[in-house]
């Protein structure tokens, strides 16, 4: 466990500085909450003035602001999974790309230890960070919501949000795994992390506008733990994890099957 150690390490000063800032954010405008259900009305008046395709593909047509549930899913939430999903892509793809750019590949692969313990000792320690920066946030939204609700909420429902938060985030992780193994450069895999997922965003955006487009969203993890849909529903799709599993298991058997076979370059 020498290497999950050492990666662990190297990655602590960036958890550190993502989660307070994220935490900070959290905070911050939960803070403008109390002020937005007092105008709850305006607000959603507001709203009935955008054009229908906006609201239709940023879900704003079924909206309260006196939600504090609501509110948070808008405000921060979209946010939240952007910003969390990019940092866990970047973990997965700095995990080998960033040795190959170091030259540090070639004294890893000379020490008593398998490409497979290599891999799984990486995947274990952005897992771990992924979960926690999740750990994190929720804490901190749940510490904003005692201070500024003003009617009950579900906790349950908060909780099941998060869950949906970190299927979709270990999602672009293992994918960020993948192209590591193809990428060497760590500034390519940062680019690439970005792409990806503001992309997916993008393309799960543009399925909301229309119906031509709504197949797209099949093709993208938001579409299978949705906040808006976890909040009006009060669970999350069990088929929808189950896929979210078999991505996740798929990615993370190529990049274990590509890694023992790829003739690495040092």
């Amino acid at each position: 466990m020498n290497l999950f150690r050492r990666e662990v390490k190297r990655n602590f000063t960036g958890f550190v500085v993502w989660s307070v800032s994220l935490c900070f954010y959290i905070a911050l405008t939960m803070s403008m909450f109390p002020s937005a259900a007092k105008n709850d009305a305006s607000l959603n008046q507001f709203m009935k003035q955008l054009p229908n395709s906006m609201t239709k593909a940023f879900k704003l047509d079924n909206i309260s602001f006196s939600n504090i549930l609501s509110y948070f899913n808008i405000n921060i939430g979209i946010l939240l999974v952007l910003s969390v999903g990019i940092y866990a892509m970047l973990l997965g793809c700095g995990m080998l790309s960033k040795e190959l750019d170091d030259k540090t590949i070639e004294f890893l692969q000379a020490k008593p230890i398998t490409r497979s313990s290599i891999t799984t000792e990486k995947i274990l320690c952005y897992t771990l960070y992924t979960f926690m920066i999740n750990v994190v946030m929720f804490i901190a939204t749940y510490i904003s919501f005692q201070f500024f609700k003003t009617k009950s909420y579900s906790l349950k429902t908060l909780l099941l949000v998060y869950v949906g938060f970190f299927l979709v985030e270990f999602t672009f992780a293992n994918l960020g795994l993948l192209v590591s193994l193809f990428v060497k450069k760590k500034k390519a895999s940062t680019n690439i992390s970005l792409g990806v997922v503001l992309g997916m965003y993008c393309l799960y955006t543009l399925s909301g506008i229309s119906d031509k487009f709504a197949f797209i969203k099949y093709l993208t993890p938001f579409k299978y733990a949705d906040a808006s849909d976890v909040i009006a529903n009060g669970y999350i799709n069990s088929i929808n994890i189950v896929i979210l599993i078999i991505v996740n298991v798929v990615a993370v058997a190529l990049a274990y099957f590509v890694y023992n076979r790829k003739d690495i370059p040092t």
